[in-house]
């Protein structure tokens, strides 16, 4: 179509984007000039600004996904001055109104099965409605049901000198499923936490008392084993600190924003870069748990006032304690503030923060994030799980002060007690002593 046959239909589009088509109307595909006009006599009728404009413009303009996704395109292509976020939204609400008509979607993945696996030994399945029915958290539950499948996964592989051996589980069970684990490169203390999920099953399911003590043995004897094992992600933390240590994880998240900025707001992958930008910035800031981090709403563990200040506290998942981390930092709230503007202008902030509280702080959908979400985007930016920054924030205090780390990290990593970061309090100690043999030889140098 030549330039003179398209100009009169588009004389109803602002004078920018009319040239834009008609310098690039090679590239102009069908459908997207009636829908760029429905799309922008939308915007005049309810008086938006281009920059800033609501899902009702979008809506208008597109009644399917189809229609919507030729929408963005020429937005994009056409209009880049128009955010595409309120798109990016209405496109999600198409998308799970399609899968609702295929997909059954009423059971949860993360719930707990009623009956336990098919390939469990007949004795285990017997032991897990006793284990489901404890009164321990489902998050134990589910760690432990991950750590029975794994036991049974290996019961072919088994050396055992009769069925019985694996009916009821004991001493020699137990041997026999830790050498198969550390023939696949499992460390003593990932053996244990196997193990210990079978011990779980026995004792909460009535399993025999005699077998489960011996059990309990190999468990034990792999748990003394592994202390002496270097975890692995102390190699991954010093490799963090070799890269730079936190000023590595600023410069990463100074990358995604940016890289996030030059892409069309109603991208997914747009998406996952200011998510990943924003829970490294509040890592850096107070290093939460991934499950945590995962629920947290915005009007309530996460708050933002009109000008512009986030504040951060919530109860932890894993140990009940409340903790926070009050005003965040400034640097840290602009990181938040694109998260939830996703290319709209700073000034309907407020607005916007107004219309998402209650909804997830990562989706600002009403759905939660699991923690291998969570953990996962981090690793695949920095290299390394999220759990990691809390262990580099725990080397930093230590490094710094380390007469008072213990209790700093202790508050500051938000442990229940002061056996559940007994690690890093002997590390403090020990820093901290030898600091103090430091300045005693100094001074003992000085007299003599």
């Amino acid at each position: 179509m030549t330039a003179r046959q398209l100009e009169p239909q588009l004389t109803s589009l602002p004078d920018n984007v009319r040239n834009a088509i008609l310098a690039d109307r090679r590239n102009l595909r069908p459908g997207m000039v009636p829908v760029l006009k429905r799309f922008f006599a939308a915007l005049r009728r309810r008086g938006e600004a281009p920059d800033a404009p609501s899902t009702a413009p979008f809506r208008a303009a597109a009644r399917s996904e189809a229609t919507l996704y030729t929408l963005l395109r020429a937005l994009t292509r056409y209009a880049p001055h128009v955010p595409t976020t309120a798109g990016y939204e209405l496109r999600r609400e198409y998308y799970r109104l399609v899968r609702a008509a295929h997909i059954d979607r009423t059971k949860s993945s993360s719930s707990l099965p009623l009956s336990a696996p098919e390939d469990w030994p007949e004795p285990w399945r017997r032991m897990w409605p006793g284990l489901r029915a404890a009164p321990i958290r489902d998050t134990s539950k589910r760690r432990y049901h991950a750590s029975i499948c794994r036991c049974a996964n290996v019961i072919p592989e088994l050396a055992l000198p009769h069925p019985a051996a694996a009916e009821s589980p004991g001493y020699l069970f137990g041997i026999a499923a830790g050498e198969v684990f550390r023939r696949q490169g499992l460390v003593d203390r990932t053996i244990a936490s196997y193990l210990g999920g079978l011990e779980a099953l026995m004792r909460h399911g009535e399993g025999d008392e005699h077998s489960r003590n011996a059990l309990c043995a190999v468990r034990d004897h792999y748990t003394r084993s592994g202390r002496g094992q270097p975890k692995a992600k102390t190699a991954r933390v010093v490799r963090l600190v070799e890269c730079g240590g936190f000023e590595h994880v600023v410069s990463a998240i100074g990358n995604l924003v940016e890289t996030a900025r030059h892409q069309a707001d109603h991208t997914a992958q747009a998406c996952r870069l200011r998510q990943a930008a924003a829970i490294l910035a509040v890592a850096i800031n107070k290093p939460a748990r991934s499950g945590d981090m995962g629920r947290w709403r915005l009007g309530k563990e996460l708050q933002r006032d009109p000008h512009g200040t986030w504040r951060l506290a919530w109860t932890q998942e894993k140990t009940g304690v409340e903790t926070g981390a009050g005003e965040l930092w400034p640097e840290t709230g602009m990181v938040l503030d694109e998260l939830l503007l996703c290319g709209l202008p700073r000034r309907v902030a407020d607005a916007k923060y107004r219309v998402a509280r209650g909804l997830n702080w990562l989706t600002q959908t009403n759905g939660n994030r699991r923690r291998p979400w969570v953990s996962g985007l981090v690793r695949e930016v920095i290299g390394v799980p999220l759990h990691d920054l809390r262990t580099l924030a725990a080397d930093y205090m230590r490094w710094t002060a380390p007469d008072t780390a213990a209790d700093v990290i202790q508050s500051h990593l938000g442990h229940g007690s002061r056996q559940a970061g007994a690690a890093y309090r002997a590390l403090s100690d020990s820093d901290a002593a030898a600091e103090a043999w430091r300045e005693m030889r100094d001074r003992i140098g000085s007299e003599g």
